[in-house]
């Protein structure tokens, strides 16, 4: 990646960047964010993966861009790196974007024959485990299609933290038109209106730990407070969700 390309990317030389270069034909990535915007201290690499460790409004964040290989086992290998850098680097909020050449449910592919089901189950419990969320589509969500559109997919997507969806106010993610690539862009969506409180959300891998219950039925119990029926359910599960956020620490 040459600098005076990445300018006529962006349109002027007002930008920084971080790069992996392509082999061959494929696997390059570019991340590419205005001067001044954030500060960026490291950035890390893999195949597949280029992340950028930035600050932003005084909020530490891993913008991640994802350029997946074809193969399962290859694949397997770019999911289990997202996993170690989550677990290992410093706190911070997540932003994973970008070519997963996967898809989650069967409805996100169409026109092809039987889905790798497996794949999709551990596509999914990678989302789970990455404590991610994957943010409802507005328009058109099939990202990919292949030359004549009978086949379509939905392989690229954001993924996001919770954290950074409520500093970002995002709601939404959205498909555009396609150009010289066979991928549609996606943006992220924002909207500055208050929906009031958040949504309670579980990860289904938590479903899985056998103290699950026990855990939940305990801090429910011994949670109390005063009000109406409703401000006390609502005090309860935000207690809930907090003591769930300690307790996946303590097991990590």
């Amino acid at each position: 990646m040459h600098e005076s390309y990445i300018k006529s990317l962006w349109g002027s030389d007002e930008c920084h960047w971080s790069a992996v270069d392509s082999e061959g034909q494929s696997g390059g990535i570019v991340t590419i964010w205005r001067k001044g915007v954030m500060r960026a201290d490291f950035s890390f690499k893999a195949k597949g993966l280029l992340g950028v460790n930035v600050v932003w409004n005084g909020t530490n964040c891993y913008f991640i861009n994802v350029y997946s290989p074809c193969t399962i086992a290859e694949k397997r290998a770019l999911w289990s790196q997202l996993l170690v850098w989550k677990n290992n680097l410093s706190s911070g909020e997540w932003i994973i974007g970008g070519d997963f050449n996967a898809i989650k449910t069967e409805d996100e592919r169409i026109g092809r024959g039987m889905e790798n089901r497996t794949e999709m189950e551990e596509f999914a419990g990678l989302i789970d485990l990455l404590e991610v969320v994957d943010l409802p589509v507005i328009g058109n969500k099939f990202t990919w299609l292949k030359l004549g559109g009978d086949v379509r997919s939905r392989i690229d997507r954001f993924l996001m933290t919770e954290g950074i969806i409520n500093l970002w106010k995002a709601v939404a993610q959205a498909s555009g038109n396609r150009d010289i690539s066979d991928n549609r862009p996606i943006w992220v969506k924002t909207c500055n209106k208050d929906w009031g409180v958040k949504p309670f959300k579980v990860f289904s891998c938590w479903n899985e730990h056998p103290d699950l219950e026990r855990f939940v039925g305990e801090a429910w119990k011994a949670f109390q407070c005063n009000g109406t029926s409703v401000y006390v359910l609502k005090e309860k599960i935000k207690h809930i969700r907090d003591r769930l956020r300690w307790w996946n620490l303590l097991k990590e």
